[in-house]
């Protein structure tokens, strides 16, 4: 796990300019990087509901996921 010498607040983990895909986990900033085989997984899911959701009328809805600050 990659991290940095000192624990950050959620504050400064946002002010922070770093295009890789990061999480903050207990003040620790963690790559996450997604492999290859995890994006074509994703594909393969979200295929399978698309087709579901597209039988029948009325099965609901799917949609990728939206990047989300909690």
């Amino acid at each position: 796990m990659a991290g940095v010498a000192e624990r950050l607040t959620a504050h400064a983990y946002l002010a922070r300019e770093d295009p890789r895909r990061t999480e903050l986990i207990d003040g620790v900033v963690v790559v996450s990087e997604p492999a290859v085989l995890h994006q074509q997984v994703c594909k393969w899911i979200f295929r399978a509901l698309a087709e579901w959701v597209d039988s029948p009328p009325g099965r609901g809805a799917v949609s990728l996921p939206l990047n989300v600050v909690l």
